[in-house]
């Protein structure tokens, strides 16, 4: 019997410390090997980019309990058949928020750098020197800070005091609609001066 079931590709590496730790699982990404193991699971873990496969074989997994998913965004999950079923749902909260913030700052050199004219000389094998901005003295805006990343902000900002002198947080929460307002009309006066990078799940 099958009790934890993975919705992944088995050579998934971090599978591995499962195995070590002398758990039993079944992990597959199609429908045929998913589909009698999710029968009997009473545990779902689901890897990222595969709601839509999820999604098919939720209703198979008669006795699911509890679903993990570990991405840390839920939006993509079938709520309305997991709030029906009563399913406990956990997330993979704030595991990302080093990699998401050394893609944040690998965006803001990209730009700066204009490493785009740097990889077209490249590729033209083209030597030609060009200026280059500095991101120090320059500021930072978070556009949609989590509750949790906005009591950290000033130890962020501190953090980041050698590559930008402000950082400026702008909460897209639903219950912060004038915070919201007030962040859209800061960006929107500034626009000749902005540059905007998407590093999350959502549209800017």
């Amino acid at each position: 019997m099958t009790r934890l079931v993975i919705v992944t590709p088995p050579d998934f590496e971090p599978l591995q410390m499962l195995r070590d730790s002398g758990v039993q699982f079944l992990a597959a990404d199609n429908i045929e090997s998913l589909r009698p193991a999710v029968a009997d699971a009473e545990a779902m873990m689901s890897a990222p980019r595969y709601a839509p496969l999820l999604r098919e074989i939720l209703p198979h997994a008669k006795r699911l309990r509890w679903l993990h998913t570990l991405s840390a965004g839920v939006e993509s999950l079938p709520f309305d058949e997991l709030l029906q079923r009563d399913i406990v749902v956990t997330n993979s909260r704030r595991i990302y928020a080093e990699a998401l913030g050394e893609f944040g700052i690998a965006a803001m050199l990209w730009f700066a750098k204009d490493l785009r004219r740097l990889v077209h000389n490249q590729a033209a094998r083209r030597w030609e020197p060009f200026t280059v901005e500095r991101l120090e003295g320059k500021s930072v805006g978070i556009v949609g800070l989590p509750a949790g990343l906005r009591r950290r902000r000033n130890d962020q900002a501190r953090a980041r005091q050698p590559l930008a002198d402000v950082v400026v947080g702008i909460a897209l929460e639903p219950e912060s609609h004038a915070r919201r307002q007030d962040g859209a009309e800061a960006l929107a006066g500034r626009a000749d001066e902005l540059q905007l990078d998407g590093v999350v799940r959502q549209a800017l």
